[in-house]
C-alpha cells in the first residue's frame, strides 16, 4: 500500500469526517463503535462517483474500499473521538448520522471540499476559542491550531474577506492573497492571476498563470486521451506515464508489458514492475520481500523505503498499539515511540 497514496485518502476521510452514516434500513442511533462500518457503504459510493471510480479508489487506498475504510476510520478517526468523549472535550450526536447520510445520497463531488448541509453537527466540541486542543472536533467553532505546539488552541475560522495570512478560513473558502474567498463553483472563474481554486469535484479549464480559466465537471477521457490533473480515465482504463506526458490506455495482459500508471494496468493480482517508460506485469512482492524502485508491494502492504527511488521491504500495516518505524505503516497514521498511536494534534 503506497504511503502517500494513503495519506491523501486518510486526508479525504478527514475532511468528511461528519459524512458517515447508517444504511438506509436501519433507524435510530448509530453508536461510536457501530460508526466504521456503518459509515463504509455511503462512504465509499461517494468516492466511487467522485474519486475516479472502483479501481483508482481501490489503487489509492491499497485495498477494497469497504475492507480499508473501517480500518482507516476506527483508527484515525473514531479512537481520537472517543478519547475526547473520555476528556469531555467532544460530544458525539449517533441521533445526526441518519440525516447526514440523506445528505451525502443527494451530494454532489463538490462536497469533498465542503461538507453538505446536514453532516456538521455530528461532532461537537466543547473548547472555547483560546483554549488547549489537540484535535480540531474538540473546538466549538473553530479548529486546532497545532503547527507550533502540541496541545494547541482553538482558534476561529475566518469567514469571507477576512484576513488568512495567519488563521485558517471557514470550510469552502481558500486563502488567496492573504483574504479568504470562496471556492469558485461549474462555470465560474479560476485560476490565472487571482489563483482561487474550484471546489472539490471541479477542474478548472483553459486557465495559465496570467488566464483565468472556467470550473467545469471533469470528463472522463477515453482510450488515447491525455489524462491527469483531476482528469480520471473512464472506468477500465489506466492514466500511464509516457515520454510525451499521460494518456488513457486499456488494460495490460497478464504478464504482458505495461507502463506505471494509475490504476495499475495489470490484472487482478498483477502489478506494474516498471523500470523507466517501460515494465512488466507480475505478481507483486509480499511481506517481507523487497520493494520500491518501481517494484510496488501487493494490495493491503505498505513499501518502507524512504522515497520512490530507494529500496525497502513489503511491510503489514499495523493496527493501535503495533510496532512501527513510520506514520505509514499504521491505519492510524500515527508512530509513536515505535507504536501505532491516535493521532495527536492533527486537524
Amino acid at each position: 500500500m503506497n504511503g502517500t497514496r494513503i495519506s491523501r485518502v486518510v486526508g479525504l476521510i478527514g475532511l468528511a469526517t461528519s459524512l458517515a452514516a447508517c444504511p438506509p434500513s436501519s433507524g435510530g442511533d448509530v453508536s461510536l463503535d457501530q460508526l466504521p462500518n456503518a459509515m463504509t457503504s455511503p462512504y465509499c459510493d461517494f468516492l466511487t462517483r467522485c474519486a475516479g471510480g472502483a479501481a483508482a479508489l481501490e489503487a489509492g487506498l491499497g485495498g477494497p474500499c469497504s475492507e480499508v475504510v473501517p480500518l482507516l476510520v476506527e483508527d484515525s478517526i473514531v479512537a481520537r473521538v472517543r478519547d475526547g468523549i473520555e476528556r469531555g472535550t467532544i460530544i458525539y450526536h449517533g441521533d445526526r448520522v441518519r440525516a447526514c447520510f440523506d445528505a451525502l445520497q443527494g451530494a454532489d463531488c463538490t462536497a469533498l471540499s465542503q461538507q453538505p448541509a446536514g453532516c456538521q453537527d455530528m461532532f461537537e466540541g466543547t473548547v472555547s476559542v483560546g483554549g488547549a486542543c489537540v484535535w480540531s472536533e474538540e473546538c466549538d467553532g473553530g479548529y486546532c491550531e497545532a503547527s507550533s505546539a502540541c496541545p494547541g488552541t482553538c482558534r476561529a475560522f475566518v469567514a469571507e474577506g477576512g484576513d488568512c495570512s495567519d488563521a485558517r478560513c471557514d470550510v469552502g473558502l481558500e486563502c488567496v492573497s492573504g483574504r479568504c474567498e470562496r471556492l469558485s463553483r461549474e462555470g465560474e472563474a479560476c485560476g490565472g492571476d487571482r489563483g482561487v481554486s474550484c471546489a472539490g469535484g471541479l477542474t478548472c479549464e483553459g486557465s495559465t498563470p496570467t488566464t483565468e480559466g472556467t470550473c467545469r465537471a471533469p470528463r472522463r477521457p477515453d482510450l488515447g486521451e491525455s489524462c491527469g490533473a483531476g482528469a480520471f480515465c473512464r472506468e477500465g482504463l489506466s492514466c500511464t506515464y509516457m515520454a510525451g506526458g499521460t494518456v488513457c490506455v486499456g488494460p495490460s495482459e497478464r504478464d504482458g508489458a505495461c507502463a506505471l500508471g494509475f490504476p495499475d494496468p495489470c490484472p487482478s493480482g498483477q502489478t506494474c514492475r516498471y523500470s523507466g517508460d517501460s515494465g512488466t506485469c507480475v505478481t507483486p512482492p509480499g511481506v517481507g520481500d523487497a520493494c520500491g524502485r518501481g517494484n510496488r508491494c501487493r494490495n493491503g502492504l505498505w513499501c518502507d523505503a524512504p522515497s520512490e527511488d530507494a529500496s525497502g521491504t513489503c511491510r503489514e500495516r499495523g493496527r493501535l498499539g503495533a510496532s512501527c518505524s513510520s506514520d505509514s505503516g499504521c491505519y492510524s497514521g500515527a508512530c509513536t515511540a515505535s507504536a501505532c498511536a491516535v493521532p495527536r494534534c492533527s486537524s
